[in-house]
């Protein structure tokens, strides 16, 4: 069953363990016939032998070693309608072209996050709290730059207290306006 004693193999030792050529493996692994059956190897992907015949044992037509043809019924078919919300009534024209929108829509939107003209919030949070970081740190120094020019123009202790009060209320009062500032 498996090739020598491995459990896995190439897509190549696969094939030739199934007698069937590598394009139609590869078939397979993009159809999912192969899923959870592969894991990335020193040389690409590799096959668990075992894992893959029983999954296509499940999946394929043993006489043309291809996938079996299930009949589904109109009303499975009207069910599955049903449960995804599709409108039964929408024809192949009107779902084409509802797509159509939907790829163009996304396609506007990558081309303007890669001009910038459209930034993900998350950088333009981090660049909204590097800018109020930077803007606390330059209001704190204003009372220490401030205070040794008013100690020389104003001479009386009690006036100069009075002054560095109402300068540190007023950048106590910017702080606390910036930290209570939301993004929406």
């Amino acid at each position: 069953m498996a090739h020598g004693n491995k459990q896995y193999g190439t897509v190549a030792q696969y094939a030739a363990h199934r007698k069937i050529s590598q394009k139609r493996v590869y078939d397979f692994i993009k159809n999912g016939n192969l899923y959870g059956c592969l894991r990335d190897g020193k040389r690409g992907k590799e096959i668990h032998f075992k894992n893959a015949d029983d999954a296509l044992e499940k999946t394929l037509d043993r006489k043309y070693n291809r996938p079996k043809k299930v009949k589904v019924t109109d009303a499975e078919k009207e069910s599955v309608i049903l449960e995804s919300g599709l409108n039964k009534s929408q024809d192949l024209y009107e779902s084409q072209r509802q797509e159509a929108l939907y790829k163009a829509a996304l396609k506007k939107l990558e081309y303007e996050t890669k001009q910038r003209d459209l930034i993900p919030a998350k950088d333009v949070e981090l660049a909204f709290a590097n800018l109020v970081t930077s803007a606390r740190s330059k209001i704190l120094s204003i009372k220490g730059t401030l205070a040794p020019l008013l100690k020389e123009f104003v001479q009386d202790p009690k006036n100069f207290g009075t002054v560095m009060e109402s300068i540190e209320t007023a950048v106590r009062d910017i702080l606390t306006e910036m930290a209570d500032t939301k993004i929406e």
